[in-house]
């Protein structure tokens, strides 16, 4: 169901996939190196977090490590995990954990961490038209309640 052609430079991998579990369409995309930002996600439910690069606790977190010798992702992820307010619904966040769909919670993408799920609605290819006011409704709805940018650390 993706409607990328095989002519399409599709280098972010997306797709449009089903939930193994309700069949909600869901769009997946692979991480751009180009954003600024580490998405970490709920072990429990489908919420994230962006972690800016140019958050002064993310700069602090990593400069403490690299003055320690201990600069790699691995322990950068793990200190900045430890942060990390808990999610609203109790769980924790975590890098490497399954993508949940947004309408079951249901583990999609397990073994994936380099790749996001949002509802299909962000599949829709921008190049052939502008969203309509309702699917921009939608896509805000669904930030707003699965992805948090502020407020963040502990």
């Amino acid at each position: 169901m993706n409607d990328q052609s095989p002519d399409d430079n599709n280098w972010l991998h997306t797709a449009i996939i089903s939930c193994p579990q309700c069949q909600t369409h869901l769009y997946r995309v692979d991480h751009s190196p180009f954003y600024d930002s580490y998405f970490l996600y709920c072990d429990t439910c489908p919420n994230r977090i962006e972690v800016n690069f140019y958050d002064p606790i993310f700069v602090a977190i990593t400069n403490q490590l690299t003055e320690l010798g201990q600069m790699n992702y691995t322990t950068r992820m793990a200190a900045i995990e430890a942060r990390l307010q808990p999610c609203t619904c109790g769980g924790n966040f975590r890098h490497n954990i399954a993508r949940r769909c947004h309408m079951c919670f249901a583990p999609v993408l397990d073994g994936e961490f380099d790749v996001d799920l949002w509802p299909a609605i962000y599949g829709i290819n921008v190049d052939e038209r502008e969203p309509t006011d309702e699917e921009t409704a939608q896509a805000e709805a669904f930030e707003a309640q699965h992805v948090r940018r502020e407020h963040i650390w502990r």
